[in-house]
C-alpha cells in the first residue's frame, strides 16, 4: 500500500470523533532511503538517542504533527555541578519530577506539507532490529517558504564525553556521526524520511494531519492591558470549563492571555459580589467589652444571615478575617464606618454571625494589587520598552529608536525563556554563525566585560562568582558545607542565561544557600535587589543576607589590617517597607528608643503595621545617630567592617550643624521634650535622611508590591539593580516575579521549595449556576516561577545535607514527599548533642509514662501521635476554620507536665494549628492561671504564617476528628509543613482516626485511583476534592511503629 497525501491546515470537520495523541518510535534517514540512521534508539538500533513521530492532540493546546528527539543528559551532572533537570508531564498530571533526558520536538507547518506513506521492503526491515515484522516509510517534504517550529531548542544541556553535547551545544557546526550534517541541518530538511515500527495501514489510521482539530487559541484577544470594562465583558463572554496549565506558549499572546487572565480571573468575579454585599443591611446589636470603652462584640442573630448566592465570596472574604462595619443610625444619615474581625468565641452562641464586606475602598486593593501583576506581565509585549532602561546605558524609556539591537535581542531571549518554549524564535531569527555570535556576545549578563562561557552552548554561561579575589570567594564558599562547596561553586560559575534554581526540603539551608549567592552576584554586578512573597519571608531573608555578609566579611579580613587595600566591608542590606509608616517609626522611636517592632504604627490591632526594626532605613539612620534603640542589634558605633556608604552617611550627618539636636535626641543626650521644646529638624529633612539609606544600599529588599508601590525603592531597582534574588520563589505567583525581574534578563536567582506551601489563589474549583468555572486558569496560576523554570527542565542545584532536625524527624518527609532526593543528615543533627536536649527528654518523658509508646530507633528521635479519643471539634458554619477546645486542652496539659517532669525551657517549645479558630482557642485557653507554666513559650501560629520559621519542640494541634473530616490538614504541602518546623521533637495533637473514613479509590470520590481523597473547603475557602493520601499514610506510619498513645475525654465537651 502507497498513499501520497497533501496535509490541510483546516482541521477537522465539526461533529468528527477526534483524533489521539500517537507517539511512534522511528528512525530518520538523512538525505534519502539508503542514508545514515539518526536515532532509532526505539527500533533497536545502537544509539541512545531516540526519535518518535508524533501527532500531539491534548486539551487547550495547538495540535500538531512532527518528530521529537531525546537527547541523554549526563549521569553525573549533579555532581559535575551543571545541576539537575526536570520535567512536568501531562502524563504524570503535570507534577514536576526529575528527569534523565531532554527533549527537542519539531513541528510541521500545518498545511504546508505534503506525506508519502508506504511499506518498508523486507530487506530494509531487517537493519532494524527492535522494529517488527513490518514497518513503514513516511515521507515527509515541506512546501515552498514553510519553515518548521522547535520546542526545546538551546536548552541548557550536558552530557561530558557523549557526542550528543556537541550536536547541542554547537548547533549549526558540530556535525552529528556520519551524516556529514549538523543538528540544526538535519531538523531544517526540506524533505524528511522516517522509517516508523508500525504497519503502514495502522499508521494511516493514527497518524493524520488532516484530522486535527482547528488551531487553537485562548478566547481573549490581543488587547491584555489592564482594563476593567473590557475584562468585565470578556469574562461574561467566555465562560467554561477549566483550561489544562499549559507548560509553554507558542506566542507572547497566548503567554498573556493565560497569565494575564490567571490573575484577573481570580479576583474580578470576588469584587463584582463583594460590592453587592455592601448593599446589604443587616440588623445588629453591640456588647460593650468591659476592659474598653471603644471596642464592642457586634453580634447578629442568626436570621440576619446573608442570601446564599453570596456563599462561595464570603467564604473568602471572610478567611481576611479584618473587614469594616458601616453602622447607621438610619437610612438617610451617613454611615460611621468601624474596623472589625470576625472572631470564634468560646460559647457557640456568642460566635460572630455578621456577614458584613470590606468596604469599597478596601476591595480596590483586589484590583490595584492585580492590575500590578497585569502590568507586569505585559512588559514582555515584544513593543514594550526596557524595564530598566538606564541600567543599560539608554537614557529614553520608550522613546522610538532608543533601544539599540544588543538590549533588543536581550530582551528577545528574556520573552522566549518566560514563554517556554526554548529559544528557536530568538536564537533562529538569527540567521548566520557570525552574526549569531556577536549577538551572543552582547548577551553580557554580567553588564562589565565580555562574557566568559564556561561551558559551550547556544547560550552564554554568566559567571555569578565573576569576582577576581579568590580568597573572597574562599571565605563565601565557606558558608556551603565542605563536601558541597565545588559543586555549588562550579554551579554558581556557569549558569544559562544567569538564571539559577536552588532546591531542597526544609531543614537543608536553602536561605544561607541564597545569600551565598546573592552575595556573589553583588560582588561580581553590584547593586541587587531581593524578594520574598510575603513580608515574613522578606524579613527571613534580609536577615539571612545581613549574618552571611558579616560572617564572610569577617573571615576574609581575618589578621587584616584596615588600611590594607583588600579590606572588605560588609554589604548593607536595607529592607524597606511603606514610605509613611517608615517615616512615623523613626519619630516614634527617637521618642521611645526601646520600643523596638512596637513602634510600628498601627491604625488599630486589626490592621496591624508589617514593619521590622531590624534592617529598615530607621535602623540604619539610627545606627548612624549612634541611638540607643539599635543596642539588641549591633553597638551603638558603625563597625568598622560596616559599609563604606554608611560610613559617609554618618560622617555627613555629624557634620551639619542642622542635625545637631536630632543627633543629641536621637543618642539619649536629651530628651524627646527637650528636643520638642527647641528647634526641630523638618519633616522633609527626617525623610531625605531616610531615603539617603535607601541609596546607599548594596541590596535592597521587599515583597514585590513595594517594590512597584515604594517611590524611592522602584527607582533604585530601575536605576541601579543589576541582578535579582527571590526567595520563597515556590509561593509567588509568576507576575510577581516579573514585576521586580523586569525584561531585560537580569541575572536572577531564585530559591525555594515546591513541596511546601504553594501559591494561594482564591478561586480554584468555584463555578457558577451553570457549572461553569469562575476561574478558567486557575491552574496556571497556581504554578510558581520556581516549578515553571524547574518543570521546564532547567538545571537545578538540589541541597541534600539535613542541616537542622535531629536524626530521624525528617523521615516521614522524606518518604512521603521527597523521596526523589537522596540525603544524609548532617553533624548537627546527632541527637545526642546539646542543641538536641529537649528532644531527647521529650523521648525519655514519654516512652517512661506511656509504655505504649514504642522507643525510638538507637541514635534517632521520631515524632509522636497523641490521639485524643472523643475530642469534640466544631466547624465554623461562617468561616469553614475548625477549632478543638479539648484538644487544646490535651496539648498543653501534656506541656505544663512534661515541663514539670523533665525541667525542659519550654521556651524552646513552638505551637501550631492549621486553623485560625484553633488559633483563637489556644490564646484564650493559654490566658488562664492554670497554664501560667507555659508563658515562656512564644504565640500561637498558624501553619500558613509559620512557613520558613523553626522551633526546637513543636506541637502542632489538629483540631480535626473524624466528625469534622480532616479538611485541608489532607493537603501534602500544608501537612509538609507542620511536620518538618522541629529541630529536636514534634508531637501531633489529634485524632489519629481521622483519614480512616474516606475509602481508597471509591466510585464518587473523584480521586484518582488507589488515591485517598476527600472533597474540603481549603485555606483560602475554595471547596474541591484533595488527596489525604499523605495524610493517611502519617497516620499509618505512627501505628505501625506504634508512636502514639491515647487520651480519652471523659465527657465531650461543647465549645
Amino acid at each position: 500500500m502507497s498513499q501520497s497525501t497533501a496535509a490541510s491546515a483546516s482541521g477537522q470537520p465539526q461533529g468528527k470523533k477526534a483524533i489521539k495523541t500517537y507517539v511512534k518510535p522511528c528512525a530518520i534517514m538523512v538525505g534519502s532511503l539508503d542514508g545514515v540512521r539518526f536515532g532509532g534508539k526505539g527500533l533497536g538500533m545502537c544509539t541512545d538517542i531516540a526519535t518518535n513521530i508524533m501527532l500531539v492532540n491534548s486539551a487547550d493546546t495547538a495540535a500538531w504533527t512532527g518528530f521529537n528527539i531525546e537527547f541523554p543528559l549526563g549521569q553525573s551532572n549533579e555532581e559535575d555541578g551543571f545541576g539537575v533537570c526536570h520535567t512536568a508531564e501531562r502524563s504524570m498530571e503535570f507534577r514536576v519530577e526529575p528527569t534523565d533526558l531532554i527533549q527537542m520536538s519539531v513541528k510541521f507547518p500545518r498545511g504546508l506539507f505534503t506525506y508519502h506513506v508506504e511499506p518498508l521492503s523486507q530487506a530494509s526491515t531487517d537493519r532494524f532490529p527492535g522494529g517488527k515484522s513490518k514497518m513503514t516509510i513516511v515521507e515527509v517534504v515541506l512546501k515552498d517558504n514553510a519553515h518548521i517550529e522547535v520546542d526545546g531548542y538551546g536548552m541548557p544541556f550536558a552530557n561530558t564525553g557523549h557526542a550528543c553535547e556537541k550536536w547541542l551545544h554547537y548547533p549549526r557546526t558540530a556535525l552529528v556521526a556520519d551524516t556529514e550534517k549538523a543538528l540544526l541541518a538535519i531538523i531544517e530538511q526540506r524533505r524528511f524520511i522516517f522509517i516508523v515500527n508500525q504497519f503502514s495501514e495502522q499508521f494511516m489510521k493514527s497518524w493524520s494531519p488532516d484530522s486535527l482539530p482547528p488551531p487553537f487559541t485562548y478566547p481573549y484577544g490581543v488587547l491584555h492591558e489592564w482594563n476593567e470594562e473590557r475584562y468585565l465583558s470578556m469574562l461574561e463572554k467566555n465562560k467554561g470549563h477549566q483550561f489544562e496549565p499549559a507548560w509553554g506558549y507558542d506566542d507572547d499572546n497566548s503567554h498573556f492571555a493565560v497569565v494575564t487572565q490567571s490573575q484577573v480571573q481570580d479576583v474580578m468575579w470576588l469584587y463584582q459580589v463583594s460590592l453587592d454585599i455592601a448593599k446589604e443591611k443587616l440588623l445588629a446589636y453591640f456588647i460593650e467589652v468591659e476592659s474598653s470603652d471603644s471596642t464592642y462584640f457586634v453580634v447578629l442573630p442568626s436570621n440576619q444571615l446573608l442570601p446564599t448566592r453570596y456563599d462561595a465570596a464570603w467564604r473568602r472574604l471572610s478567611k481576611k478575617n479584618a473587614l469594616t462595619l458601616d453602622v447607621y443610625e438610619d437610612d438617610e444619615k451617613v454611615p460611621v464606618s468601624w474596623e472589625a474581625t470576625i472572631q470564634d468565641h468560646a460559647d457557640a452562641k456568642e460566635l460572630f454571625q455578621g456577614r458584613h464586606p470590606l468596604k469599597k475602598t478596601d476591595l480596590v486593593l483586589f484590583l490595584t494589587e492585580c492590575e500590578r501583576k497585569v502590568n507586569a506581565v505585559c512588559q514582555y509585549h515584544p513593543q514594550a520598552p526596557p524595564s530598566n532602561p538606564l541600567v543599560f546605558g539608554t537614557p529614553a524609556q520608550g522613546e522610538k529608536g532608543s533601544v539599540s539591537p544588543e538590549l533588543a535581542f536581550r530582551m528577545a531571549v528574556h520573552r522566549d525563556l518566560v514563554r517556554g518554549k526554548g529559544f528557536w524564535k530568538s536564537l533562529r531569527a538569527v540567521t548566520t554563525d557570525s552574526a549569531l555570535s556577536s549577538a551572543l556576545d552582547h548577551l553580557d549578563l554580567d553588564l562589565g566585560d565580555d562574557a566568559t562561557r564556561q561551558v559551550p552552548s547556544p547560550l552564554p554561561m554568566v559567571n555569578i562568582l565573576k569576582i577576581e579575589d579568590q580568597d573572597y570567594i574562599a571565605a563565601l564558599m565557606r558558608e556551603a558545607l565542605p563536601d558541597d562547596r565545588e559543586r555549588f561553586r562550579k554551579y554558581l560559575s556557569a549558569r544559562p542565561l544567569g538564571l539559577g534554581i536552588i532546591t531542597a526540603g526544609p531543614g537543608f539551608g536553602k536561605t544561607t544557600a541564597l545569600a551565598l549567592a546573592t552575595l556573589g552576584m553583588a560582588a561580581s554586578f553590584g547593586h541587587i535587589y531581593g524578594t520574598a512573597p510575603t513580608h515574613v519571608a522578606t524579613d527571613n531573608f534580609a536577615a539571612r543576607l545581613d549574618a552571611v555578609t558579616t560572617r564572610v566579611t569577617q573571615r576574609y579580613n581575618h589578621d587584616k589590617a584596615v588600611g590594607n587595600p583588600t579590606y572588605a566591608r560588609r554589604k548593607l542590606i536595607v529592607r524597606v517597607y511603606k514610605e509613611q509608616d517608615e517615616f512615623d517609626t523613626f519619630r516614634s522611636l527617637l521618642r521611645n528608643p526601646h520600643a523596638g517592632d512596637d513602634a510600628a504604627p498601627s491604625s488599630s490591632r486589626i490592621r496591624p503595621s508589617k514593619w521590622r526594626l531590624f534592617l529598615s532605613p530607621s535602623f540604619w539612620l539610627l545606627a548612624c545617630l549612634r541611638s540607643p534603640a539599635v543596642r539588641d542589634f549591633r553597638p551603638q558605633e558603625l563597625h568598622l567592617d560596616d559599609s563604606i556608604a554608611l560610613h559617609a552617611l554618618q560622617e555627613t550627618i555629624d557634620q551639619r550643624g542642622e542635625l545637631s539636636r536630632l543627633r543629641e535626641v536621637a543618642s539619649g543626650k536629651i530628651t524627646w521634650e527637650e528636643y520638642t521644646d527647641g528647634k526641630t529638624v523638618t519633616n522633609d529633612q527626617i525623610t531625605s535622611l531616610l531615603h539617603a539609606v535607601i541609596a546607599a544600599a548594596d541590596i535592597l529588599c521587599s515583597p514585590p508590591a513595594l517594590a512597584h508601590t515604594h517611590r524611592v525603592a522602584s527607582v533604585w531597582k530601575n536605576r541601579k539593580a543589576k541582578g535579582i534574588a527571590v526567595d520563597e520563589a515556590a509561593n509567588m505567583v509568576r507576575p510577581d516575579l516579573y514585576s521586580v525581574w523586569g525584561n531585560t534578563l537580569l541575572p536572577c536567582i531564585l530559591a525555594g521549595d515546591d513541596k511546601q506551601l504553594g501559591v494561594v489563589i482564591s478561586t480554584r474549583d468555584e463555578v457558577d449556576i451553570l457549572g461553569n468555572y469562575l476561574n478558567r486558569f486557575a491552574k496556571d496560576g497556581k504554578i510558581s516561577p520556581l516549578e515553571w523554570f524547574k518543570g521546564l527542565g532547567w538545571p537545578v542545584y538540589r541541597l541534600r545535607t539535613q542541616l537542622r532536625m535531629a536524626v530521624g524527624q525528617f523521615d516521614i518527609c522524606h518518604s512521603q514527599v521527597y523521596s526523589d532526593i537522596p540525603f544524609t543528615y548532617g553533624p548537627g543533627c546527632n541527637i545526642d548533642l546539646p542543641s538536641h536536649e529537649i528532644g531527647r527528654a521529650l523521648e525519655q518523658y514519654v516512652t517512661s509514662k506511656y509504655p505504649e509508646v514504642k522507643a525510638a530507633p538507637a541514635s534517632t528521635l521520631q515524632p509522636v501521635f497523641i490521639h485524643c479519643e472523643d475530642a469534640f471539634c466544631i466547624t465554623d458554619p461562617n468561616t469553614g476554620s475548625k477549632k478543638s477546645l479539648d484538644q487544646v486542652k490535651i496539648a498543653l496539659d501534656f506541656l505544663i507536665d512534661f515541663g514539670k517532669v523533665t525541667g525542659a525551657n519550654l521556651a524552646q517549645v513552638v505551637i501550631m494549628t492549621p486553623y485560625s479558630a484553633n488559633l483563637e482557642a489556644i490564646d484564650r485557653l493559654r490566658r488562664k492561671p492554670k497554664y501560667s507554666s507555659l508563658a515562656a513559650i512564644r504565640p500561637a501560629a498558624t501553619v500558613d504564617s509559620f512557613q520558613g520559621q523553626e522551633g526546637d519542640l513543636s506541637v502542632v494541634i489538629m483540631a480535626t476528628n473524624r466528625n469534622t473530616g480532616p479538611g485541608f490538614t489532607t493537603e501534602a504541602r500544608r501537612l509538609n509543613v507542620m511536620m518538618s518546623r522541629q529541630k529536636s521533637g514534634l508531637i501531633l495533637v489529634g485524632d489519629i482516626k481521622t483519614s480512616k473514613n474516606f475509602d481508597k479509590g471509591s466510585k464518587g470520590n473523584k480521586g484518582p485511583k488507589g488515591k485517598t481523597t476527600i472533597q474540603i473547603e481549603d485555606a483560602e475557602g475554595d471547596i474541591h476534592w484533595a488527596n489525604a493520601t499523605m495524610l493517611a499514610n502519617v497516620h499509618a506510619w505512627m501505628v505501625d511503629n506504634h508512636r502514639y498513645l491515647t487520651v480519652k475525654i471523659g465527657k465531650p465537651k461543647v465549645l
